[in-house]
Formats: C-alpha cells, structure tokens, sequence
C-alpha cells in the first residue's frame, strides 16, 4: 500500500467520525438512530486501531508520528 493511500484513508475516517459524533448528540439518547450511529463509529474506531496497527510501521518515519 502506497502511503499517501494510507494517510488519505486516516482523513476520510477521521471526517466521517466527526460526522457521526455530532449525529450522535443531536439524536435523543434512547433512540435506535443513535445505538445505530454509535455501532457505525464503533466499526470506524476499530477499523482504524486495526490500519495503525498493521500499517502505521510501513509509513516514513517522519510521517508515523503525526498519526
């Protein structure tokens, strides 16, 4: 995997989980919408321990820290 693939894949999930966060707080707090959404952000959340674990080591090394 190119790396610029890599850091592009980190932007797009960070953005949609800020989308989701602010979702979240404006969906009341028993609703399905929102177990919905916090499922959504839970699989992102993982998804992305998962890219740093396996993959943050394939970045250059000046680029690893700013993840």
């Amino acid at each position: 995997m190119v790396y610029s693939y890599l850091l592009e894949l980190y932007k797009v999930l960070d953005e949609r989980k800020r989308n989701i966060e602010v979702l979240i707080s404006k969906l009341p707090d028993d609703s399905k919408e929102r177990q919905f959404q916090q499922g959504r952000l839970t699989a992102l959340t993982d998804f992305e321990d998962f890219l740093t674990t396996h993959y943050q080591s394939k970045l250059p090394r000046r680029m690893q820290s700013r993840r």
